[in-house]
């Protein structure tokens, strides 16, 4: 007999029927390591978008044929149906459509005082069956509903069939609404920036009975009859110059409008066709960015087929459990932002689409007299369209706009960004606490070991195996002996036992997701066997789930504070559903069907998990909660992983761009399994893994079930040692970690900065997928990533100075963009710049465990700048340092400490670091409950700077004095200098060291008033 590969789905096996068991075997007759395709659609597996998608190619044929006339939309506002309403800064029109005379849409475009603008249209009138298009993706993706525009900000003119809009803050905004065909060009400074409908793929398919016969293709007199009704209606409205002829084939019948079946599964659809498309262009702009989770190039292809590079099929955005997914595809993985960033030399524009359903988007650059422009085309299965239009001039605004739109990512619980450990699985209470005893034997730091579903009797989330896991009060306070926390899974599906506590509770409650008849609990299959799925939309879910998760009700045995928890299986995965997850026409609370809200289904458990765990004691601490499956905000609850990827080269090289194209659709806090989740690395290759995960914001070893133990202490010198000091320096560089998300908190950067957004007047940088910085902290990053690798290029886009991390080595950009060589050993020497201009604050010390060290003395280190200009005070470097308690919330009422550091040099020629504080400053709402001295602060009142080192100074000063701003008293401070290259060194060909000074023990206070003066 075939020998059963320990998948996720041969797992299961193990349980199943015999029939079910066969099924398995079947699919897993493959060759090991590799996705299977046949499990997933493609567009022509999709009716709705081989409809939609076939528009384009439609719109290009009709084009042609009009001997080079583009091809109009047949969608138009109807005549002196524009409204502009002041008091909510809306205009409202109707929409009609030539390819259905009876029907009317209703559109709306908002404006608001941030320049920000949204289009909204929805079928209006009456509607076949009372059906109503799904309307409340927004209540899901909106945090912070933006101010409409003020009256005086928003100016509307009517003529010759156009509305002009002016808006934004300074007027600098506008929109040029064409009634006939309908369109929107988005202008900033009288640039076009958005335009909408331009190529006239606009479609709502509207609600109605389902035809008998539908007019075919091929029915020739069919067709003819359609055309006629569609001419005469459209020159019925006064539009008779338009040629109707061209919409005579605009929609055509398809087989899977009204029932679709896939791998033998059939989705009865008893609305019928309810897509929607529009194609967004981007005049000027050729690079576009976002729309995660792709494993696929940060700077997104062209989807159309035109060169090799191409891929032949659209990036999809549906939720979806891939393992073993490709390391370059278009295809859909867990996660789904519908947001589009778009970039040129001088000009960037930001749109996002508001749809929680089956999204594809096609992607096509072009250059027409010589004016080069993206385009997208994007088509999904159901709800209204809800577009949102950012037309800030930079990337940086655009995403701060987005994050403050969708809401940003909270502080994490400072231990989060420690080392995690996770595998499928730890076996036993014992094995835990031996892994725990052996990171602290080996000097190695962790700070949250993890437990697979193997943990769980019959994999009944919350349910210990009491022969494996007897006593598991006892490994949590094992690990909390050392600071440490457990993390255990909980995911959506519950085993159909009634003597399965939260199967019992749930379905009394009727809180489990419903079949297509809206009547009984929807049946599926996933790791418990045969198992039903918690409808998160349900409000009652929320509630009930709270008492799940209090410590005060126990029903979680052995839930603890330093218990978190896991949330995998959430795009849904269900293994018997149709692409591995949830049938399309099960339904939710409110009546809607799962194809409506399925993208949403992932952030509302995390969501509904996210405050059960909040709640769970008092005061409140920050819980942890990993999910896999996300959507828009679900960073607001926790981080997510990159899923089940391979240890091989490939996976280890897209892990970069993945993240990065996460963290500008507004998920910073993520990252990849270390070391693949499948496969058993050697040990060089497994330190290169280390070397890049250290770098990532979310840092977890993982492992498959079946793959050999590779706990760090297990590794054979020199590459245990390697990866300790690899781990280490996580655990020092912790300050700056917890400084860069307070930044995108605060600013509403990502914590992970692409070279674009960095650099977003710098084209020769924007493909650059493979380093980045660390948010404002001048650390540049670039992996090691190919196999024999003994060094890497770096670009560097500034006339800077950038210096090693560890060699102290510097190298000089150039202001039109320059490549430098890095090494790159197999050692924990990483390839890690620090820009010229700024100052870290790490601390050296490591403890076993993050929150151990909050007490710890910090180093300063100060990488000087080549000063623009001399002018009298010059700024030759800065940074910042954030520190709260790290567990609980009172950051939020003004409990905390933010500092800032600068060199200045002044007149006299001298060198100044001087010390402010920003928490004052730092935001009305964090302050807004603060009314005293922060206990935090007072805590740490007596922790010290230790170690100050300078970077690339042109000389050695003649004496150093630390001097107390308050009472003026000036400390003489030792130190030792060594020559080398300064920051404003000329003509090197080569790296050198540069210059270092170090003051070994400056004494002053982390949270003084003080200044240090470095005399001439």
């Amino acid at each position: 007999m075939m020998e059963l590969r320990q998948t996720k789905w041969s797992r299961l096996a193990l349980q199943l029927p015999l029939v079910i068991l066969a099924l398995v075997v079947l699919f897993n007759a493959q060759p090991a390591k590799m996705v299977r395709p046949n499990d997933f659609k493609k567009c022509g597996d999709s009716s709705f978008c081989r409809r939609l998608r076939r528009l384009s190619s439609y719109s290009e044929e009709q084009t042609r044929n009009n001997h080079g006339s583009p091809f109009e939309s047949p969608y138009f506002i109807a005549s002196k149906s524009t409204k502009y309403d002041s008091n909510t800064a809306t205009l409202k029109a109707t929409v009609k459509s030539a390819l259905h005379s009876a029907l009317q849409f209703d559109l709306q475009v908002l404006f608001y005082n941030d320049g920000t603008s949204r289009v909204k249209l929805d079928q209006g009138g009456q509607k076949h069956g009372g059906w109503k298009r799904y309307d409340e993706a927004a209540a899901w993706a909106i945090d912070q509903q933006p101010i409409p525009a003020e009256a005086g900000q928003v100016n509307v003119q009517e003529d010759n069939g156009q509305t002009t809009v002016t808006f934004g803050p300074n007027g600098e905004n506008k929109l040029l609404l064409s009634h006939q065909p309908l369109k929107a060009t988005y202008l900033r400074n009288g640039v076009p920036q958005v335009v909408l409908n331009e190529r006239g793929l606009l479609h709502m398919e509207h609600y109605r009975p389902k035809p008998d016969p539908f007019p075919s293709a091929n029915d020739d007199d069919a067709k003819k009859l359609v055309f006629q009704n569609r001419k005469r209606s459209f020159e019925e409205a006064g539009h008779a110059s338009i040629r109707a002829d061209q919409w005579s084939g605009f929609e055509q019948e398809d087989d899977g409008e009204w029932e679709e079946s896939f791998s033998g599964r059939t989705d009865t659809k008893p609305k019928g066709p309810e897509a929607l498309s529009l194609d967004i262009e981007f005049p000027g702009k050729t690079h576009v960015f976002g729309l995660p989770e792709h494993a696929s190039p940060l700077n997104l292809r062209s989807t159309r087929g035109h060169t090799e590079e191409d891929f032949k099929e659209p990036y999809r955005l549906m939720n979806t459990d891939v393992f073993e997914y490709d390391s370059d595809s278009p295809m859909s993985l867990y996660g789904s932002v519908p947001i589009m960033h778009a970039q040129s030399a001088d000009s960037a524009a930001s749109v996002l689409w508001l749809s929680g359903s089956e999204t594809w988007i096609d992607i096509d650059r072009s250059e027409t007299n010589k004016v080069s422009k993206a385009r997208a085309h994007f088509f999904s299965e159901s709800g209204i369209l809800d577009l949102w239009v950012f037309l800030k001039p930079t990337p940086g605004e655009n995403l701060a706009t987005f994050s403050q739109l969708t809401g940003r990512t909270p502080l994490p619980a400072y231990f989060s960004l420690g080392y995690h450990q996770c595998r499928w699985n730890y076996l036993t209470t014992d094995d835990v606490l031996n892994v725990n005893k052996r990171f602290s034997e080996d000097d190695i730091p962790v700070d949250v070991l993890w437990l697979d579903i193997e943990y769980a009797k019959n994999h009944w989330y919350g349910v210990w195996n009491e022969e494996t896991f007897p006593k598991p009060e006892r490994m949590l306070e094992g690990l909390d002996a050392e600071g440490r926390k457990l993390v255990i899974i909980i995911d959506p599906h519950f085993a159909r036992k009634d003597e399965y506590f939260l199967y019992k509770e749930a379905n009394s409650n009727d809180l489990f997701v419903k079949d297509a008849d809206n009547k009984n609990s929807y049946e599926g299959w996933c790791w418990s066997g045969s198992a039903s799925w918690t409808d998160n939309f349900n409000p009652k879910f929320w509630a009930w789930w709270k008492t799940i998760f209090s410590l005060a009700g126990k029903k979680i045995k052995a839930n603890a504070r330093n218990m978190h928890f896991w949330l995998d299986m959430n795009e849904p995965a269900i293994f018997n559903g149709p692409e591995i997850t949830a049938p399309k026409d099960v339904r939710h609370h409110g009546g809607w069907e799962h194809r409506d809200v399925h993208n949403i289904y992932s952030v509302a458990y995390h969501n509904a998990s996210y405050e059960a765990a909040k709640a769970r004691e008092t005061p409140n601490r920050r819980p942890f909660l990993l999910a896999r499956g996300w959507w828009i905000g679900t960073w607001k609850a926790g981080p997510i992983w990159t899923g089940d990827n391979l240890g091989t080269w490939e996976h280890l090289a897209v892990a970069a761009p993945m993240i990065l194209a996460n963290n500008i659709g507004g998920m910073s806090f993520c990252g990849a399994d270390v070391g693949g989740f499948f496969g058993n690395p050697a040990p060089d290759f497994l330190l290169r893994w280390y070397q890049a995960g250290i770098f990532h914001p979310f840092f977890r070893a993982h492992a498959h079930i079946d793959t050999k133990r590779r706990e760090p202490y297990l590794l054979a010198e020199p590459h245990k040692s390697a990866v300790r000091e690899l781990i280490k320096l996580r655990y020092q560089l912790l300050p700056v970690w917890y400084t860069a998300f307070k930044q995108s908190n605060h600013g509403g950067l990502p914590v992970l900065r692409p070279q674009y957004v960095m650099f977003p007047n710098d084209v020769n940088g924007f493909s650059i997928d493979d380093q980045y910085y660390i948010g404002d902290s001048g650390l540049l990053v670039k992996p090691a990533v190919k196999a024999d690798a003994e060094s890497v290029e770096v670009y560097l886009a500034e006339d800077q100075p950038y210096y090693h991390f560890f060699t102290k080595e510097v190298y000089f950009g150039s202001s039109s963009g320059k490549k430098v060589t890095v090494q790159s050993p197999l050692t924990s020497e990483v390839p890690l710049l620090m820009r010229g201009g700024s100052i870290l604050p790490i601390r050296q010390r490591v403890r076993r465990s993050a929150e151990l060290g909050w007490r710890d003395p910090f180093t300063l280190i100060v990488s000087v700048n080549k000063p623009a200009s001399s002018g009298s005070d010059t700024v030759r470097a800065s940074g910042r340092l954030y520190l709260d308690d790290g567990q609980t919330y009172d950051h939020e009422k003004g409990d905390f400490v933010w500092r800032q550091f600068d060199l200045h040099h002044d007149q006299s020629g001298k060198h100044v670091l001087k010390i402010t504080d920003l928490r004052p400053t730092s935001s009305k709402t964090e302050l807004a409950t603060f009314t005293g001295q922060s206990a935090f602060a007072e805590a740490i009142a007596d922790v010290r700077v230790e170690r100050l080192i300078v970077l690339g100074l042109e000389k050695a000063p003649s004496a150093i004095h630390a001097i107390d701003s308050k009472t003026n008293e000036r400390v003489p401070l030792q130190f030792t200098w060594q020559a080398g290259v300064s920051a404003t060194s000329k003509g090197l060909k080569s790296s050198k060291k540069s210059s270092e000074l170090i003051i070994k023990d400056p004494a002053v206070k982390i949270i003084g008033d003080w200044k240090i003066e470095f005399d001439v």
